[in-house]
C-alpha cells in the first residue's frame, strides 16, 4: 500500500532502464546512465558518439567486402 508497482525486473513503472554508454569508465568497466531525461547533454553526447561508431562500423564492413 502506497508502494510503487514494480515490473518483474524490479523497476518501478515508467522508470527507464540504465543506458549502457558507448565508452568505458576510467577503470575500463561499462558506464551506465540513469536518467528519465533523454534530451540531457550526456544523452545527446552518447547518441552522437553511437552514430559515429555505427558509421565507422558500416565503413569497415564496406571495405572488408
Amino acid at each position: 500500500m502506497g508502494h510503487a508497482k514494480e515490473h518483474v525486473d524490479g523497476r518501478a513503472h515508467g522508470t527507464p532502464p540504465p543506458r549502457l554508454l558507448p565508452w568505458p569508465s576510467p577503470d575500463g568497466k561499462p558506464s551506465y546512465l540513469v536518467t528519465d531525461n533523454g534530451g540531457s547533454y550526456l544523452s545527446r553526447l552518447a547518441d552522437d558518439l553511437e552514430a559515429v561508431q555505427l558509421s565507422i562500423g558500416t565503413d569497415v564492413l564496406v571495405l572488408a567486402r
